[in-house]
């Protein structure tokens, strides 16, 4: 399935493990992620991609290791129930491709360790970049 989304915002790093800034727009490369993004690399998770509803969520997980570390390339406005792995986004000019949702949980979190589920486990969005293009904040 082919979703349209809208950005609600950019985040990306000029140097690992350090803060990252957000911007008004910015270029996705095909294999690769976006411009200028010091974790962009080719694979399967070239962007990672969260929706509105799910940073909501987080703010009820705030003691989660992951929450504390876990930054978004795209924020959008799609529910994470709306798309599946295999689904393509448009997203301004370009184009991703959904290959995973969730991340791994690391046990050394409360979380984990108390077998409570947070919302990063199933929701985060990662893809790939099929093709190249502009894309700006919509809000």
């Amino acid at each position: 399935m082919i979703h349209g989304v809208n950005i609600i915002s950019i985040k990306k790093s000029m140097e690992k493990g350090k803060s990252r800034i957000e911007v008004d727009e910015g270029r996705l490369i095909s294999n690769l992620g976006l411009e200028g993004d010091a974790y962009s690399k080719p694979g399967d998770r070239e962007v990672c991609l969260m929706s509105i509803e799910t940073k909501k969520k987080l703010a009820d997980y705030q003691d989660g290791l992951c929450v504390k570390r876990f930054v978004e390339t795209l924020l959008i406005d799609l529910s994470p129930a709306e798309i599946s792995v295999g689904d393509h986004l448009l997203i301004g000019d370009a184009e991703i491709k959904i290959t995973k949702k969730g991340k791994r949980c690391f046990p050394e979190c409360t979380f984990v360790q108390n077998k409570i589920s947070c919302p990063l486990v199933s929701e985060p969005l990662f893809g790939k970049v099929v093709k190249s293009g502009e894309i700006k904040r919509s809000f």
